[in-house]
């Protein structure tokens, strides 16, 4: 009797897990781009105008789309403040913006904390990309402004 009620626990558990996993995490394909790749990137910009302002950051980075695969990156932020995004380079709408956002992280970075974002290369060297501090503080910047963005770019009409 003991078994049945530790294997109908577990059951019941699981099937939380997976109905709360449903609602709380989109699907790959929740959101449709309803606008060209240029405007959709151009208001993820927009959306982090406020920002910049707030951070005493006068101008946008420069943004260049490249309407083919990288096989290595899904977006780059050169040194000179321009911002590339490898369009096809990534799975889903989703992640275009997660991309733009993390590079967009980037420029944050360089305009705010120039020493630290210099030390790129040798914390890349000494870190590894994964655990560089530029890398993370870019990926949390993406994280932490993915949801409002998504809003934002849905109350737009640039995605839905």
């Amino acid at each position: 009797m003991d078994l049945l009620l530790i294997i109908s626990c577990f059951c019941g558990i699981t099937l939380l897990i997976i109905v709360i996993g449903i609602i709380l995490i989109p699907s790959d394909n929740e959101y449709i781009r309803k606008a060209p790749y240029t405007r959709l990137v151009n208001e993820v910009m927009c959306y982090t105008g406020g920002l910049l302002q707030q951070n005493n950051i006068k101008y946008f980075p420069h943004v260049e789309l490249r309407y083919y695969r990288n096989k290595k990156r899904n977006g780059l932020h050169l040194s000179e403040g321009k911002i590339i995004i490898y369009t096809k380079s990534h799975t889903d709408v989703t992640q275009l913006i997660s991309t733009t956002l993390h590079e967009i992280g980037h420029h944050f970075q360089m305009k705010t904390d120039p020493k630290e974002f210099n030390m790129y290369n040798d914390y890349s060297k000494k870190f590894g990309y994964e655990n560089n501090p530029c890398e993370v503080y870019a990926r949390q910047f993406a994280s932490q402004h993915l949801l409002p963005c998504i809003d934002y770019l849905l109350s737009k009409g640039v995605i839905e």
